[in-house]
């Protein structure tokens, strides 16, 4: 399987934006293909939707993980290889098993650039859709966001989720009412979501917010 066009896309933009920390997290941030930051000790470090998607975990489950807990006890030493190839040439393109944590399995291929930023590794990789580890058709999962969430509207999604309402908001950020209308607004139609209620159900589940 190889990674698509839009992943080489992106892996251009991970070199033009190496060493430049802002740049670099902004590319992975907005990319639609799923992506993951990892620090020396293998470690994740930065993940964005959609390969929380992929991984069906949220952000705060990853970040407690490293790359050794989501492979397959028989794949370790390819695993241990491949991050070899990838830390003694700067970048590697393999083929790689991921095991979830509810005893599912599925193949990626990664495309990884060694100390994009001094410590921290970029992957970004392709891997068929699936549910409960078992491959199915993308229909049935949650539609990856048209675009990432702001800094302000996910401060607004987090009071809502505090139990704040629209006018309290307001308030509290020192905004128009119709401006927290508009806001909400777009929070819905990044999320496909048609109400608070279910933007604040998947801003937790995706990890976005407490």
């Amino acid at each position: 399987m190889d990674l698509p066009s839009t992943a080489s896309d992106t892996a251009n933009a991970v070199l033009a934006a190496r060493g430049q920390e802002t740049q670099l997290r902004r590319v992975v941030d907005e990319s639609r293909v799923p992506m993951v930051v990892v620090d020396n000790e293998r470690r994740y470090l930065l993940v964005n939707w959609p390969a929380l998607l992929t991984f069906r975990l949220s952000l705060a489950e990853m970040r407690g993980l490293r790359i050794d807990d989501l492979t397959p006890a028989d794949s370790v030493d390819q695993m241990v290889a491949a991050w070899r190839r990838l830390m003694q040439t700067g970048r590697s393109t393999d083929p790689y098993p991921v095991a979830t944590p509810d005893g599912g399995r599925f193949e990626i291929r990664f495309w990884g650039l060694a100390n994009a930023l001094p410590g921290q590794h970029v992957l970004a990789f392709a891997a068929p859709p699936f549910h409960d580890g078992k491959p199915t058709q993308a229909a049935e999962l949650d539609p990856v966001p048209r675009s990432l969430l702001t800094p302000r509207e996910l401060e607004l999604l987090q009071l809502a989720a505090d139990g704040l309402a629209g006018p309290g908001i307001a308030e509290e950020l020192v905004l128009s009412p119709a401006t927290v209308r508009t806001h909400f607004a777009n929070i819905y139609e990044k999320l496909d979501v048609g109400d608070r209620a279910g933007a604040v159900a998947k801003g937790m589940r995706l990890g976005l917010i407490e």
